[in-house]
């Protein structure tokens, strides 16, 4: 089979592309023909050295990044270029039967959307986050630091300044989220879920964002367990920015005396640090670094203030560490943990419920049992391999096209 890849950059630079560009190599290496559609580079190395993989190359910025101003925003609202191109790359090669969306709100925008309706390819879109309902991608209100009750694109929700920079920046979010919903408004891709529980949260809008679960995939590796019950210190690790949380943890850490640090960058980070000296703050860290820097670790902890859609560094960490952790009630992570056998959940912006879950794990004997069992599930349970990932996708395209072939008989 020859697959698209459409990806808003051909270099990892968030969660979204990372899968995207993995997904293209693991196609590629099962023996399909891959092209890989993507506004930015650089071309990451598994891109650039697999034979299997044409790379199509827009070169073009992040809208946000884009010296004139106007013109980056104009992309963001519909990038011609980018339909253009799109269309001229399904018109040329017949032999792409399948399309797969990752990423489209940073520089492709929803014109990649009328280009691969109009051309009548059957398609799929990995939701890595919830720009298909939330005009700002995460139900999450940045203003009053707390998950958003609007219906999205109601007046309220357009009234609501809940953006993150300033009300303009909303306004032209609805603006921008207006226009893919007419283009989305008589077609759908078909919808591919990182977790039952972001599935849940789509199709409270809508049953138009149902779909099938299909989770990350994980490399398969050798754990090196770490010794929890011999560590003081706790950690978080991920970007650090307001919507994580990671003001909570520093704080629960401070008032009950536990030693921690923070592993991640982000727009919190100089602030966080200035607050709390006694916390270690390492910065940004290459991800196959991350596991030597939590052998002094007793437990992680994931205080994210919104929904997620997955927790793929929890399942990286519990299983490569055999680390547990704690984690904030109204994320999608919270159903990688069974309370107080696992793991230990705490409620979502409460410091004093965080605080109380900490000062359970300083008890040896309470966090011996947790990582027995945590061990003892991951041991037993299968996790989402490559090649399990990749025989869910073979199969997801197979009925995709399959069934769109029927629809046009």
């Amino acid at each position: 089979m020859k697959v698209l890849i459409v990806n808003d950059t051909a270099a990892v630079i968030g969660g979204a592309s990372s899968v995207a560009i993995q997904t293209a190599d693991l196609l590629a290496g099962a023996g399909n023909e891959v092209v890989f559609f993507a506004a930015k580079g650089p071309i990451d190395d598994r891109l650039k050295n697999n034979p299997r993989i044409e790379v199509v190359l827009l070169n073009q910025e992040l809208c946000l990044e884009d010296k004139n101003k106007i013109n980056g925003a104009f992309r963001g609202l519909f990038n011609v270029s980018a339909y253009r191109q799109l269309r001229a790359l399904l018109h040329k090669d017949h032999a792409i039967q399948v399309a797969h969306v990752h990423s489209w709100t940073k520089a492709l925008s929803s014109s990649i959307f009328l280009a691969l309706k109009k051309a009548k390819i059957s398609t799929a879109l990995t939701v890595h986050d919830y720009f298909l309902s939330c005009p700002n991608g995460g139900f999450y209100d940045y203003r009053r630091c707390n998950i958003c009750p609007l219906r999205p694109m109601s007046w309220k929700c357009i009234a609501r300044n809940c953006d993150r920079r300033n009300y303009l920046q909303k306004v032209y979010r609805v603006v921008r989220t207006g226009i893919q919903s007419r283009i989305l408004r008589d077609w759908m891709p078909r919808l591919i879920h990182v977790s039952d529980f972001a599935r849940r949260v789509l199709i409270r809008q809508s049953t138009r964002y149902d779909g099938v679960v299909i989770p990350n995939p994980i490399v398969e590796v050798n754990p090196e367990y770490v010794n929890c019950v011999a560590n003081k210190k706790f950690a978080y690790v991920g970007r650090v920015d307001k919507e994580k949380g990671v003001d909570l943890f520093c704080e629960a850490a401070t008032q009950i005396g536990a030693e921690a640090k923070v592993i991640g960058s982000g727009d919190e980070l100089e602030d966080l640090k200035r607050r709390y000296p006694k916390i270690e703050f390492l910065g940004w860290q290459q991800q196959k670094s991350i596991p030597h820097l939590l052998n002094d670790v007793r437990c992680c902890v994931f205080p994210s203030l919104w929904y997620e859609t997955a927790g793929l560094t929890l399942v990286e960490i519990m299983r490569e560490c055999g680390i547990p952790f704690i984690v904030s009630s109204r994320t999608a992570s919270r159903d990688l943990i069974e309370n107080n056998v696992t793991g230990w959940l705490f409620e979502t912006g409460n410091v004093q419920s965080l605080e109380s879950e900490m000062e359970k794990v300083l008890d040896d004997s309470v966090l011996d049992g947790v990582v027995s069992a945590l061990r003892a599930r991951e041991q037993k349970n299968k996790v989402q391999t490559c090649d399990k990932y990749v025989s869910q996708l073979q199969n997801e395209y197979e009925r995709m096209v399959e069934s769109d072939h029927e629809l046009r008989r």
